[in-house]
């Protein structure tokens, strides 16, 4: 799921990007060797739940506000999304990592736009049921 790169998406206004790249799991030697095929599987499933509470304790920090806090979560999210191959999630939690870092205060549509990846996700890896409406910018 790309679009040419410098198109506007309708969600927001992030650059459409590569939502999931399933060659970043398929390279891992256990999974590239076929002694672990279910592997990546199973990586996805742990990095959905993972990444949900990740988020809800991304949105406790935002509402405080507690910088270490959102600095730690966006870096956490900004790696382990990068290290399954969900890129679209892992760049914005980058530009959000690289604001905290610069010390630019926090947009008030972070957390929207990090739930609305995250289910741009979901829905690119197949687990379309945790995915909403919503999270992807569609009005009910």
């Amino acid at each position: 799921a790309q679009a040419p790169s410098g198109t506007a998406s309708i969600a927001n206004s992030e650059p459409c990007r590569l939502i999931f790249d399933p060659d970043v799991l398929a390279k891992l030697p256990m999974v590239a060797d076929g002694s672990q095929p279910r592997f990546p599987q199973e990586m996805l499933q742990l990095f959905e739940s993972a990444s949900a509470a990740v988020l809800d304790e991304f949105e406790l920090a935002f509402a405080g506000p507690d910088a270490p806090t959102l600095l730690r979560c966006v870096h956490t999210l900004k790696s382990s999304s990068a290290q399954v191959g969900a890129l679209e999630l892992a760049a914005i939690a980058a530009g959000y990592e690289q604001d905290i870092n610069s010390g630019r205060p926090a947009a008030p549509d972070w957390l929207d736009r990090l739930r609305a990846a995250r289910s741009r996700l979901l829905l690119a890896t197949g687990n379309a049921a945790e995915a909403s409406d919503e999270a992807l910018g569609f009005a009910a």
